[in-house]
């Protein structure tokens, strides 16, 4: 059961979850919602909107890190 969630970080849920409210009020601000070309430009959206989301997640978590470890050592 435990290989399932193999790989699955939560910056990548959060990620995915920002992804889907940034498509959902992309579809709604241009009016395609219910139609074929909204559900493919909804995926091509949340696609890249979830890829971008995640290294911002991920940087900001770097940054973070080495800001906290330069205030350790300065604490030394």
């Amino acid at each position: 059961m435990k290989n399932f969630f193999k790989g699955i970080s939560v910056s990548q849920i959060i990620a995915g979850a920002l992804a889907a409210v940034t498509s959902f009020l992309l579809s709604a601000k241009i009016g395609i919602a219910g139609s074929v070309i909204g559900v493919a430009v909804g995926s091509i959206v949340s696609a890249v909107a979830s890829q971008i989301y995640q290294n911002v997640l991920n940087e900001s978590g770097k940054n973070s890190r080495k800001a906290l470890l330069a205030m350790s050592l300065r604490m030394k």
